[in-house]
């Protein structure tokens, strides 16, 4: 068996957790397969890692609201205020709300 990471569109269903994704805005959450083919690709070619040092558990659905104020501000401070040469902002997602991060290069 190849040892690789898990594509984010193949994460098998956890039972019991069923429909989780209802629970969260869409624009946390994974393209679903087939919907848009661009945006699963662009999905699919990136690495995403879990981000367990500022969420060290689960975001609950409510919590999404600190989310919504903390992302723009840091996307908007390390490429306007301070502009990191590398970084053109992060990139997130959630899964079973887990928040995965991924850098978008310049």
């Amino acid at each position: 068996m190849e040892k690789k990471f898990l594509n984010p569109h193949e994460i098998p269903v956890i039972p019991g957790t069923e429909g989780w994704e209802r629970m969260y805005p869409y624009y946390y959450k994974f393209v679903p397969k087939g919907v848009s083919p661009e945006m699963e690709q662009y999905e699919n070619e990136q690495f995403w890692f879990i981000d367990n040092l500022h969420q060290s558990r689960p975001l609950l659905p409510f919590e999404t609201i600190v989310d919504d104020l903390w992302w723009p501000s840091l996307n908007q401070m390390s490429t306007r205020v301070l502009c990191f040469p590398t970084a053109a902002g992060l990139d997130h997602r959630l899964v079973y709300g887990w928040v995965y991060l991924k850098k978008i290069p310049r």
